[in-house]
């Protein structure tokens, strides 16, 4: 079968679709519904960069031989450039 161009591709898929009904449902209802069209938020949520957890990091070197103290080299608050650490 010889390959089409991706808009007559389109063409064809689109005249076999069926066109869905519009059906309002409460949120609680909604659960597995689909959409019929794409949704778009007005701005970004939130409308800044930020992490969404606290941690730390470990080397698995260091704990591999059973060290159970450690240096700390770094802390790093909201906003700040990010932190390079030393190798162990």
């Amino acid at each position: 079968m010889a390959m089409i161009e991706p808009h007559a591709a389109e063409t064809l898929i689109s005249g076999h679709l069926a066109c869905l009904p519009i059906e309002s449902l409460p949120v609680g209802q909604c659960a597995g519904a689909v959409l019929r069209e794409n949704i778009y938020a007005e701005r970004d949520q939130p409308p800044f960069d930020r992490v969404a957890m606290d941690g730390i990091a470990l080397a698995s070197s260091a704990a591999a031989n059973g060290r159970r103290r450690f240096k700390l080299q770094a802390t790093q608050a909201a906003g700040d450039p990010a932190a390079t650490l030393d190798s162990d």
